[in-house]
C-alpha cells in the first residue's frame, strides 16, 4: 500500500493563520454532484413549516433526537433549527440532504456511516470543523476488471488536500480513476487533510459474465384476434431481467414489448417472431430471436344469438333479431340479404322485410352476415319456409 495521506484534526483548520469556517472550507473543496440535475424551487409559505430528508435513516435519527416516532418522514422547521447537536453516528446514513434545515448545529458526528457527499454540510454556517466528527465513512464499490473506473465520491478534493492509499493490484491514475487487473478483493481509504473525514471503500472487482438463455418459443393459435404468449425458457442465472420485443415479418411492432401480444389484421399473412433480451449487473447483455410461426390465419367470427321473428304470410313483416354485442369479436358490422326461392331479393338488404305477393309460395331465407378485417366473415342463414297468401 501506499503511505497514509492525511491527517486528522480536532480543532478549526487555518489559512494564515485565521481560524477557517466549516462552511468556507467546504466550499472551497465541494462541488454538488450527486445532486447535480436536480432543481428545488423556492419553498411557499406553507411548505416552509415542513422538511423532509432523502435518507430514511438519516430521518429515523433525528426524530430519535426530538423524541418523535422513529417512522417520522415530515419535521417542522422550527424544531430542526433548534437542534444544536446531533449524534448520527453508525446508522448506515448515504445522503445528508435535508440536513441543512438543522440551522443552529453546532456539533454533529456522522461517523462510521456511508456518506461520499458533505455537500448540504456547507450551509450550515453554525457548525465549525471543530464540531464535525465524519470519519470511517465505509462503502460498498463494485467495479469492472480492466477498465478505469471514477472514484464514486464527489471531485471536491485535489492533491494538496486530499489522497488515498490503495491495496496492491489496483491501479491509479488522475482524476481519481482506479483500475483492477483481476478480479477479487481490493481496499481504498480516501481522505482530505484538515478534515475528520475518510471513506473506506470495499472494492470488489468482477469480469463480465455471460448469461445460459435458451431459445424462446412462441404458444398460442396464430390467427388473428388471438393471443400469443412468449415462453423464455430457464435463464442462468434466474435474476435476469428479461424484456420482449415481437416482431412482424422481421420488422419490430411498436409498443408490442409484453410477454403476449394479441394478433391483429395488420399480421394476417405474416410471420411472428419475438426477441428475448436478459439484462443484469455485471453480465454482459443477451439478446435470443424464437423461430418464426407459420403465417398468421384469419380469425374465427363466434356468433352471437340470431332468430327470426314475424309470420310467415303475405303482408306480415319478417325480422331478424340480433346485436353485434352478443358476437365476438363484438366490432363485427352486421348485414343482411333476403331471399326468395334461394335467388337475392333486390334492395332487400335490412334486418326486418315486408312479404309480398311475389313470395306467396316461395321460400324465404335472409342471410345474416359478421364482417371484420382480419377475419373471415361468419353467415348465419335463417329459414322463414313457404310463405302462405291471404
Amino acid at each position: 500500500m501506499n503511505q497514509p495521506f492525511a491527517r486528522k484534526v480536532n480543532g478549526n483548520a487555518r489559512e494564515n493563520g485565521q481560524r477557517r469556517p466549516l462552511r468556507a472550507g467546504i466550499v472551497a473543496l465541494l462541488s454538488v454532484v450527486l445532486t447535480a440535475g436536480l432543481s428545488v424551487a423556492a419553498p411557499t409559505a406553507a411548505q416552509a413549516a415542513s422538511v423532509q430528508f432523502a435518507d430514511a435513516k438519516l430521518a429515523t435519527c433525528v426524530a430519535q433526537h426530538l423524541s418523535l416516532d422513529p417512522g417520522t418522514t415530515s419535521f417542522d422547521s422550527s424544531d430542526l433549527a433548534a437542534i444544536t447537536s446531533l449524534d448520527c453516528k453508525d446508522k448506515g446514513i448515504a445522503d445528508l440532504t435535508g440536513i441543512e434545515a438543522l440551522t443552529g448545529l453546532t456539533s454533529l458526528d456522522i461517523s462510521g456511516n456511508k456518506v461520499t457527499d458533505l455537500a448540504a454540510l456547507e450551509q450550515i454556517d453554525s457548525l465549525p470543523l471543530s464540531g464535525l466528527a465524519a470519519s470511517g465513512q465505509e462503502v460498498d464499490w463494485r467495479i469492472k476488471v480492466g477498465t478505469y473506473n471514477d472514484l464514486p465520491i464527489n471531485p471536491w478534493f485535489d492533491g494538496d488536500v486530499f489522497g488515498a492509499k490503495w491495496t496492491k493490484g489496483l491501479t491509479r491514475k488522475v482524476p481519481w480513476l482506479f483500475k483492477a487487473d483481476k478480479a477479487g478483493q481490493y481496499a481504498i481509504i480516501a481522505g482530505a487533510q484538515d478534515y475528520d473525514f475518510d471513506i473506506y471503500f470495499t472494492v470488489t472487482a468482477y469480469t463480465i459474465k455471460s448469461f445460459s438463455a435458451p431459445t424462446p418459443k412462441i404458444t398460442g393459435t396464430v390467427a388473428v384476434g388471438k393471443t400469443l404468449t412468449a415462453k423464455p425458457g430457464t435463464w442462468k442465472p434466474s435474476t435476469a431481467v428479461l424484456s420482449y420485443q415481437w416482431f412482424r415479418s422481421g420488422k419490430a411492432i411498436s409498443g408490442a414489448t409484453a410477454q403476449t401480444y394479441t394478433l391483429t389484421k395488420s399480421d394476417l399473412g405474416k410471420k411472428m417472431t419475438v426477441k428475448v433480451t436478459g439484462k443484469q449487473n455485471e453480465y454482459k447483455t443477451a439478446t435470443v430471436t424464437s423461430k418464426a410461426t407459420g403465417k398468421v390465419k384469419a380469425g374465427t367470427i363466434v356468433a352471437g344469438k340470431v332468430t327470426l321473428n314475424g309470420k310467415a304470410q303475405v303482408g306480415q313483416v319478417m325480422t331478424v333479431a340480433t346485436s353485434a354485442a352478443d358476437w365476438s369479436p363484438n366490432s363485427v358490422a352486421l348485414s343482411y340479404q333476403w331471399y326468395r326461392a334461394g335467388k337475392a331479393v333486390k334492395g332487400a338488404k335490412s334486418a326486418s322485410y315486408t312479404l309480398t305477393a311475389a313470395d306467396v309460395k316461395k321460400k324465404v331465407s335472409v342471410k345474416v352476415s359478421g364482417a371484420l378485417g382480419g377475419y373471415t366473415t361468419r353467415v348465419i342463414t335463417l329459414n322463414a319456409g313457404v310463405i302462405a297468401g291471404l
